[in-house]
Formats: C-alpha cells, structure tokens, sequence
C-alpha cells in the first residue's frame, strides 16, 4: 500500500502502463482512470484483440470480449493508446505480438520514468508465444531510471523464469487489485475494513 500509494499520487512521467493478459474487463474497465494519469498506455494480449474486433478487424477465434461495445469503443479516442502493429497469428488465433510491436513498445519503454507491467502480451505458456513479453519485461529492466512496477500472478511467474524480478522495482502478486490501486489510489477491501 505505501509503494502503490506513492506511484499513484507522484509518479514520475513519462508513465508508461502496459495492460495485457487475459482478463479483458479488468483492463480496459480501469483504463478510463489512465487516461489523464499515464503518457502511453501500450495494449496486448486479449485486450488488444478486443479493440481489434471493436475496430472491425476479423480476429478469429482469438480470446477476446464481444460486450460492452460502446465503453471499450471510446478507449479506441485516447490519444494516448498504443495498439499492437504486428502480431503472431496461428491458425485463427492471435497469439502474440508481433517483432515490430516488440520494437516500439521498447522504445517507449526506454524514454519512461514509471512503466507499470500488468499481464503477458502472449501466450506464455507456450515458447513460440512469448517474444513479446520478454521483449518488454527486458525493456523495462534496461531503463535504469524508470521505477518499475509489476503485477499478476502470470506476469511474476514469467519474470522469475528468466531472473528478471529481482531487477524490477517493486512486484505485486495481485494484478487486477493492484492495477485497479493505481488507477482510483485506493483499495475498496481495505476501505471496508
């Protein structure tokens, strides 16, 4: 709470937010609170495909939402959005970024100040799918001047396979609690308490 606390009220900018994984409402539900807050917010995984559909683009059977048209379609107006250019299709599935979404990504990565990481860009369980991810998990861990944040279950998991949480900032296991802090600086279960 006192980290979290500090980043959501004095964060350093540029503030970077990546928001992936597969839990589309939980994202896109908080992006609204970024908006203002974040200089760049980067998109992947089932999120992304979600803006693609709401965009018209045919994403096959890849994990997506197909509710809520109208509140994740004006998300497609924020000017500070950064959407996939490239990604890996598998048969009717997207299943990654792409390597020149991976570049830019790192790039704006690079230039922050605070870069919050919450969910993998791809399919991580499988090898083939996680270029994205890492790409951006070792993106963040080369901006020295950044304060890092990194949260979810999955997205700790991954860093810890290729020793890289231990050169990121501050980690939390909670991902949706502790994107959802960032955004609103409160915790509803501990007000409650």
């Amino acid at each position: 709470i006192k980290t979290l606390s500090y980043v959501a009220k004095h964060a350093k900018r540029p503030l970077v937010v990546v928001a992936a994984g597969g839990k589309v409402e939980e994202k896109l539900g908080l992006l609204e609170h970024f908006r203002i807050k974040a200089d760049y917010i980067l998109i992947g995984g089932a999120a992304a495909n979600t803006l693609f559909w709401l965009q018209g683009f045919d994403i096959g059977d890849s994990v997506a939402s197909r509710t809520k048209r109208k509140e994740y379609a004006a998300l497609l107006k924020y000017k500070n959005l950064v959407l996939p250019s490239d990604f890996n299709l598998v048969g009717r599935k997207i299943l990654d970024v792409g390597p020149k979404t991976a570049r830019e990504f790192s790039r704006i990565i690079g230039k922050a100040r605070t870069v919050i990481l919450s969910g993998p860009l791809g399919l991580i369980e499988k090898k083939p799918y996680r270029f994205g991810t890492l790409a951006v998990a070792r993106a963040i861990v080369r901006n020295r001047r950044a304060f890092s944040i990194a949260g979810g279950g999955e997205t700790v998991m991954f860093l810890k396979k290729y020793k890289l949480d231990k050169k990121v900032s501050f980690i939390s296991t909670g991902g949706g609690a502790m994107i959802e802090f960032l955004a609103v600086a409160k915790f509803r279960g501990i007000e409650v308490l």
